[in-house]
């Protein structure tokens, strides 16, 4: 009778892989919470820094786009504005899909206006940039950046 109650060698391997794996998944979850906890979110102080990088560099290629001066260059100076305005979409949509704000709903709005006005001007490049629509950039990152002052 009381040889029945003893558990059986392989019924205690068993047990054991059991124990095993759960300490295993336990520490995973634990691990994956300190990576959540200590995982640094985009601020809107990096969103702020970024689209005054963004504005003052716009800046710098409207001089040259209202100086009338043929700069071959100037498709390199667009895909790296567009790249620092792509960035900034993202900082956007992160914030805006994590926070669920109206207000960054707006931002990213901006933001991506600017980066279709600058694929467009990419897309149809001449030898000569419209103005008008490097000024079109700097209003929407202008209007992010009113709205990420709010904050």
């Amino acid at each position: 009778m009381f040889y029945n109650l003893l558990i059986s060698e392989q019924t205690a391997m068993l047990l054991t892989q059991y124990i095993f794996y759960g300490a295993i998944f336990v520490v995973g979850l634990i691990v994956l919470g300190i990576m959540k906890r200590h995982s640094k979110k985009p601020a809107v102080g990096i969103a702020i820094a970024k689209t005054d990088k963004a504005i003052k560099h716009l800046n710098k290629l409207l001089k040259i786009a209202e100086s009338d001066k043929d700069d071959y260059t100037m498709p390199a100076k667009l895909l790296q504005l567009a790249s620092e305005v792509g960035d900034l979409v993202i900082i956007a949509d992160t914030e805006c899909n994590e926070r669920k704000n109206i207000a960054y709903d707006g931002v990213l709005s901006h933001y991506k206006n600017a980066a279709t006005v600058l694929s467009d001007l990419n897309e149809n490049w001449t030898h000569k940039v419209d103005a008008k629509k490097l000024s079109q950039v700097k209003s929407a990152l202008e209007g992010a950046l009113e709205i990420l002052k709010k904050f």
